[in-house]
């Protein structure tokens, strides 16, 4: 399973991994890789300035860091 975590301006507003048979909803913040692959959505909040920094961590794969900068 793959822990979502976001930090800064925004809020995820979906996950996905692209399996048609995993009827996880939308929302949770954790998914199965499939294909070694998952999606996260982001949106910032009130046009916020900042970082938003996004994390993926799961047992099965290497720990993924993403920065998002808001202007």
């Amino acid at each position: 399973m793959t822990a979502i975590e976001i930090e800064g301006p925004g809020v995820i507003v979906a996950t996905d991994n692209g399996d048609p048979t995993n009827m996880t909803p939308f929302p949770f913040h954790e998914r199965r890789a499939f294909n070694d692959m998952a999606l996260v959505i982001v949106r910032s909040v009130d046009a916020e300035v900042g970082t938003i920094t996004v994390r993926a961590r799961s047992g099965e794969l290497a720990e993924v860091v993403v920065n998002i900068v808001c202007r």
